[in-house]
């Protein structure tokens, strides 16, 4: 039984050593073979790169220079500063709800502003006049629709339109719009009833000492409204609240809308 221990032990070392000495060898073969291929070329080194392949536009460049670092969250004027809107309401189509007295208004409203952090050298971006940018991605004066039928028609809500920024900082903002307002109807005199309609436009945060309204033009009336002729005007408002200290400015645009009366004079007149 010891002499069979001992020689399978044996057996056993020799065929470690063997192994090993066979691993060895594998191993030396196979590193003067990846020599060899290294020294002709075989193997070819891959290296990956972060870099697009395209070149950079003066407009890629521009708006990377301009959003870096940016915060739409924060005024682009000093604290003690103003920040003058312009404004102006287009209507395309208005309709009536004389039930529940609201007045609903589709179109566009134009807003301009100068952002101080949005300034540019012409030169130094192949002479670029202008660029556009997601609405989203500057900042927007908090305007909302005050006698809005919700809680409050926030303008920057609407969303979806780019703004134009030129070199000078002025920012253009053409967003279109469904507001619903509330309007109290008097129709003692219907179907001869005229009414009149306000669309108030405030800030819900920034007082007068912080946004003012440089400019405000009278409604522009694209088209006719069915049941009713439309006329128009605005006017500027300085307004105080009781939950706040300082004053808001306003723009009220007054819809005088007076319906047509050609639908009703058959009936009335029978």
């Amino acid at each position: 039984m010891t002499i069979f221990t001992n020689t399978f032990c044996s057996l056993t070392t020799m065929i470690n050593y063997l192994g090993l000495t066979i691993g060895f060898v594998l191993f030396h073969k196979l590193c003067f073979v990846a020599e060899v291929a290294n020294s002709v070329g075989i193997f070819k080194t891959i290296t990956t790169s972060t870099k697009p392949i395209w070149n950079d536009t003066h407009m890629d460049k521009l708006k990377k220079d301009l959003l870096l670092n940016y915060d739409r969250f924060v005024r682009p004027e000093n604290h003690n500063n103003v920040t003058e809107i312009m404004i102006s309401l287009t209507v395309l189509r208005l309709e009536t709800d004389e039930a529940r007295s609201v007045v609903i208004v589709d179109g566009w409203i134009n807003l301009a502003w100068s952002d101080s952090k949005l300034k540019w050298n012409e030169e130094d971006y192949g002479r670029l006049a202008a660029i556009r940018i997601a609405d989203h991605e500057v900042w927007q004066p908090d305007i909302y629709l005050y006698n809005s039928v919700s809680d409050g028609e926030q303008l920057s809500e609407v969303g979806g339109k780019n703004v134009l920024v030129y070199p000078n900082g002025q920012v253009l903002w053409v967003p279109t719009i469904k507001l619903t307002a509330i309007c109290d109807f008097n129709l003692r005199y219907w179907p001869f009833d005229k009414q009149h309609c306000p669309l108030k436009f405030t800030s819900w945060t920034l007082n007068s000492k912080q946004l003012k309204y440089k400019n405000y033009t009278d409604l522009t009336v694209k088209s006719s409204f069915g049941a009713w002729n439309i006329e128009g005007n605005s006017e500027l408002i300085n307004a105080e609240y009781p939950c706040c200290t300082d004053s808001y400015d306003k723009v009220v645009f007054h819809l005088n809308i007076t319906r047509k009366m050609t639908p009703y004079c058959a009936i009335v007149l029978f």
